[in-house]
């Protein structure tokens, strides 16, 4: 069974822009606000562990790594620099203006 966990106010996120969030659980992850909807990520890239909730968002729901510049999709966290890399995505939900995510 999964846990949702409350990470932030809705309010905090800017549209098209990330944020690194340290969970209650110790764990960092990744928060974007896009199209309207809050995708979360492992905040760690996994080429050498850039903060992703840095990096820009482009239009189309790609980070790039602050550090070395490796593209992610907030949807799924798939690496589109090197196909079978990818961060971990979670599911998201809102409750009374708090992001939440299943971890």
């Amino acid at each position: 069974m999964s846990d949702w966990i409350e990470l932030v106010a809705l309010d905090q996120l800017t549209e098209g822009q990330g944020k690194s969030i340290k969970g209650p659980d110790g764990h960092c992850y990744a928060l974007f606000l896009h199209g309207g909807q809050v995708k979360a990520l492992d905040d760690e890239c996994c080429h050498q562990g850039g903060p992703l909730g840095e990096g820009d968002l482009d239009g189309e729901g790609v980070v790039s790594c602050p550090w070395h510049g490796w593209q992610f999709s907030v949807d799924t966290g798939e690496c589109l620099d090197n196909p079978g890399e990818c961060v971990r995505a979670y599911p998201t939900r809102v409750e009374n203006g708090r992001v939440h995510v299943q971890v």
